[in-house]
């Protein structure tokens, strides 16, 4: 029952401060030795160079993924020095992280995926934009656009995420690409019944302490780099379109 890496660092190619932070996770997270053998050897299949690390294409066609923006974005989160591959470490938080969610927690990471400012509220352009990253598609389907209209039911261009949960419940398909994306490297690794038994016990894990994989991984430091570069990127993106919004205006003021 031993929650810890049964070799040194030198075994995962990470330098001692990266293995400690391997060392903590596994003793939260109860992560028995045997099973960081068996992510080890699914790890080492796609470290051809030995290097110690693995792209992001390598990561997502290992567990038969589709390279969505979605998927892209999903992974990219665990990757704190936003060098495109991931280390050890950072694979095995990345898949203990996607693979242990239940329905309503796959449900808020996409939705916090966007919601960078940690508001709780997104804008009906943005939901519309996490839908078509799930889907790797440009515009919604008909369906999908739909259900977006109906979302935001008062009207007021945010959807909080109560809404959010709402009309998932009711129309699962909106975010059908990214169970399936959970149920494949399900499959590809450890098996179904494994990580059924895990969302379980992280589900307890987190009703008697509070903790989740990513409240831990943002104590390691592991996540919030990532986060800053995307609220950069909401608020520039907002700030164009406040732009133009008062250009607009302007247009209608001189008509």
């Amino acid at each position: 029952c031993n929650s810890a890496p049964a070799h040194g660092p030198a075994t995962y190619n990470l330098d001692s401060a990266t293995f400690g932070k391997l060392e903590l996770f596994c003793d939260k997270m109860k992560i028995r030795s045997s099973v960081i053998s068996k992510l080890r050897v699914a790890f080492r299949r796609l470290d051809h160079d030995k290097s110690g690390r693995i792209s992001m294409a390598e990561f997502l066609v290992m567990f038969g993924l589709e390279r969505t923006k979605f998927s892209t974005r999903a992974f990219s989160l665990i990757d704190s020095d936003n060098s495109g591959s991931l280390d050890f470490f950072e694979f095995v938080a990345s898949v203990w992280n996607y693979c242990t969610m239940d329905w309503e927690t796959l449900v808020r990471y996409a939705f916090d995926l966007f919601d960078v400012d940690g508001s709780g509220q997104l804008e009906t352009a943005e939901i519309e934009r996490l839908v078509c990253y799930v889907a790797g598609s440009k515009r919604p389907d008909a369906r999908s656009a739909k259900v977006l209209k109906l979302m935001d039911s008062d009207h007021d261009g945010q959807i909080s995420f109560p809404e959010f949960v709402r009309y998932n419940r009711k129309f699962p398909s909106i975010l059908f690409p990214a169970f399936n994306m959970q149920q494949k490297m399900r499959f590809k690794v450890l098996g179904l019944p494994f990580w059924q038994v895990k969302t379980v016990e992280m589900a307890k894990l987190k009703s008697t302490t509070g903790l989740t994989v990513m409240r831990l991984l943002e104590e390691l430091g592991q996540v919030d780099a990532m986060r800053h570069r995307a609220a950069e990127r909401v608020v520039r993106r907002k700030a164009v379109r406040r732009e133009g919004e008062k250009e607009k205006e302007k247009e209608k003021e001189k008509e």
